[in-house]
């Protein structure tokens, strides 16, 4: 299952080393989401057969987008790949990042030295 509209960095694995902030994304999720109840709506199947569901947590009024709280904290970037889903909230994401890179938070605090991930991941497969 992966949330929508977003990309976070990669973690160590395959024998490849992890991005800078792949650890920090990974444990904010964790921290975040677990011992929650959780909202999920199926929005799509991507190509690997993995559920894109958007992620709520929180009791209703104050129910969160898990997407948007990581783009807030700069802890990921807007998917923008061939077959992105964004359950409606482009518009909303794209803002959340620009935010965030502008405030120089999470991969945001790398400058010109973050790279995407999907960069990285073409960078690995041509190593």
């Amino acid at each position: 299952m992966r949330p929508p509209g977003i990309d976070t960095p990669e973690t160590a694995k395959f024998g490849n080393p992890g991005q800078p902030f792949g650890d920090d994304a990974k444990k904010w999720l964790a921290t975040t989401l677990e011992r929650r109840k959780l909202t999920l709506t199926l929005l799509h199947k991507d190509q690997y057969a993995r559920a894109v569901c958007m992620v709520q947590y929180g009791r209703w009024p104050f129910r969160r987008d898990a997407s948007e709280e990581i783009l807030k904290v700069g802890l990921g970037q807007v998917y923008r790949q061939a077959g992105a889903v964004y359950g409606g909230k482009q518009e909303v994401y794209e803002k959340l990042e620009e935010k965030a890179r502008k405030k120089k938070i999470g991969i945001w605090s790398q400058g010109k030295k973050m790279e995407s991930s999907s960069d990285y991941k073409a960078r690995m497969r041509a190593s």
